[in-house]
This record gives structure tokens, sequence and C-alpha cells, in this order.
């Protein structure tokens, strides 16, 4: 009898609405676009994986996106899924010639099969993500100790800040990320009322979605380090990288990336070119877990922190992803996501993938990646949806 292989894929646009519309600088997004992939094996076994196309972070729009993963899927030497090795050598095949130009779509297909693989394995998707580290001699997390995720502060009034910060404190959160924008001189307001009500123990870090100018960045990053932040996230714009090292030298508190970190490549130019302290890993943004353990080895080599972040409007099932990704290893400085009930009033998968109170994110059971999808939910959100049989 021949092994397991995927036999049929299941490609859907879907659009989810979100609980409170989120603000993005002058633009207001009430829903969110993903692209979600289905992959199934003989026996009726299910794998399921999501990528999120952001143009404003990988030139990505949805509708590319699901028609390249339309056109690929067929092209796919998709691996026996009998063997812990051929789905290793196979996830590791598509990390290098799947979709270069679309990497949230090779992260949909990737995690899918990383979910199916070990659904018929009888694993758990965290213990394929272990083996595919050590093979880039990543260590292993310690075992038991507790995962935390971070909460995130937007924009919004000052009144508006407070309430979520007054919430987080309560909910027991202590790492915080908020969001600057270009006004520093109201930004310094915001934070030292925000670090008054989070308190002095509170890990707080910025990001900036590269909004400030190169003349103003080393300036304005020395002005918030009286607030005792850990790090300032992408203070210029993607493509002003050249700059970053100059701004370094003279920042006082630690620089990461993330929109200007989207492949391997790019972290290996950020560390030629002396850019940054630390790397913002996101699956989606950076292709999937075996492109993002790549880069993760990358910061591990050159001495550089790293963390794992998340894309906005992500469901149950790449927060399902990146928990099993941060528990398999060592050294992730943050971990975001886990915001299902945060985010939606509805879930794609049939139980939401939530962290609890002091952000601690428990191990999800069964194999694979411990979640299962929602059809109703998904009848609901789906857009655009293809059935293609496999080769």
């Amino acid at each position: 009898m021949s092994a397991p292989r995927p036999r049929r894929l299941h490609l859907h646009l879907i659009e989810a609405p979100l609980r409170m519309p989120l603000k993005m600088g002058a633009k207001v997004r009430p829903t969110t676009r993903n692209v979600l992939v289905g992959l199934e094996s003989d026996g009726d076994v299910e794998g399921w994986g999501e990528g999120l196309p952001r143009d404003y972070v990988t030139d990505e729009k949805a509708e590319d996106v699901f028609d390249a993963v339309q056109s690929a899927a067929s092209t796919i030497a998709w691996p026996d899924l009998g063997a812990r090795e051929s789905l290793i050598e196979g996830l590791e095949h598509l990390a290098d010639t799947l979709l270069p130009d679309h990497p949230s779509g090779r992260c949909a297909v990737e995690v899918a099969l990383l979910d199916l693989g070990a659904r018929a394995l009888g694993v758990s998707a965290q213990e394929i993500i272990g083996t595919l580290a050590r093979r880039l001699d990543i260590p292993p997390r310690v075992e038991g100790a507790p995962l935390i995720h971070s909460g995130v502060i937007g924009s919004g009034t000052r009144g508006e800040m407070a309430r979520k910060a007054f919430k987080m404190r309560l909910y027991g959160l202590r790492e915080i990320k908020v969001k600057v924008g270009p006004d520093y001189n109201a930004e310094f307001k915001r934070l030292r009322k925000l670090r008054r009500l989070l308190g002095s123990q509170a890990d707080l870090r910025l990001d900036a979605n590269g909004v400030w100018k190169v003349t103003d960045a080393a300036d304005i990053i020395n002005m918030f380090s009286v607030f005792n932040v850990s790090s300032v996230e992408q203070p210029l714009a993607r493509g002003e990288e050249g700059h970053l090292s100059r701004v370094r030298r003279s920042a006082r508190i630690p620089i990461a990336l993330d929109e200007s970190l989207i492949s391997v490549e790019d972290a290996r130019h950020a560390i030629e070119g002396g850019w940054c302290d630390l790397f913002n890993i996101r699956l989606s943004k950076c292709g999937g877990v075996v492109s993002s353990l790549r880069i993760l080895a990358e910061a591990r080599r050159a001495g550089l922190g790293a963390w794992l972040g998340c894309m906005v409007g992500e469901s149950g099932f790449l927060s399902a992803a990146g928990r099993a990704f941060a528990l398999a290893v060592d050294g992730l400085r943050h971990l975001e996501g886990s915001y299902d009930k945060h985010l939606f009033n509805e879930f794609l998968t049939t139980a939401p993938v939530t962290f609890g109170r002091r952000g601690i994110g428990e191990p999800l059971d069964g194999p694979g990646l411990g979640v299962k999808i929602n059809r109703d939910t998904l009848g609901r959100w789906s857009q655009r949806h293809e059935v293609i049989e496999l080769p």
C-alpha cells in the first residue's frame, strides 16, 4: 500500500469582520482578508494553513495570492506523509521553491502541509517544528517554561489608550507593544501616561512602523529612552535601511526590524549592514515556518535577539502555528498573537486560540496544530473557493 499523500486542496479567500475596526494611520480597516488553504489526504485527514497578504508589508494583494496558489498547487511535488523524514524534506523543499514573490501564499500552503503531515504521523506540529529547528542548530525551548504573549496598544485618543492600559494591567499582562506615530511630542505625553498606568515593571517596546524621518529618528528614540523602553521597532520606512546603522550608533534603545525583514536574504543584509539589534519574525510575512526558522538561525549566529510577531487579523490557525513555533525553540524575546477573542466575534477554528491571564498560552491538545476548522464560520467568511485535485 502506498504512503498517504495530499490528494485535494481547498483554497479560500476569506473576509472576516473584526470586533473593532483597525486603525492604520489615516485608514480604518473593518475586516481582514486572508488566504486559507486546506489539504486533504487519504482517509479524510485534513490540514489547514493561513496567510495574510498585506500590500503595505509584502506588496501582496489577497486576490493575487489566491490566484498564485491556485496556479502552483498542481505543480508542487507533494511529499509522502507516512514518514517524518519525508515530511521534513517536503517542508524544506516548499520553503526553497514555492511562490518566492508571495510569502503569505507559501506560508498558507506550508502550514497546511505541516498540520496535515503531523496529523498523519499522529504527532504535534510542535514536534515537527522542533525537528526542523534542530537541523538548523536551534536548541529546544526549556520544557515547562511558561509561554507569555504580549499585549498591543494601537492608535487612539489618550483616554482610549488609558482604558486599554488599565485593562491590560488588570489582566496581568507584563509585556506591551505600543504603536507610535510621527507626532513625537504627543507620543511623549501618551507614553508618560502609559508608563505610569502600566507600572515600572512592565516591558514596554515601541513600534514606529517606519514613520520617522532619518534626520529625527535617533533624537526621538533617545527622547523616549526615559520611559525604560526595551526596543524600538522599524523606526525608518522600508527602503531606508541604509541609514539604520547610523541611527543605531546614536540611539540609546535597541532597534528591531519588521517590515524590512521578509526573507533570509533581508536578514543577512541587515546583519552585514549593522542595521539592528533584534528581528521581528512573522510567519506569514516571512513565508512560513521553515523560512522563519532560518531567519531565527541567522539572528542567533550573529548574536541578535528575535521574537515571533503576528499579522493583525490572524485566525486560530496561524495563532496555533505561532504557538507551536514558540513552544519548540529557545531564545524568543517576545511572543505576539493568539488574539482570537480580542479580534473576532466568531472564530474560524472550533475553539478560539487566545492567551489567558498574564498572557499565558498553553500547548494545544491533539495532533497537528491542535485546532479544527469551523465550517459554519468558513461558509460565512469565504468570498472565493476553489477545489483542486492534486496529481
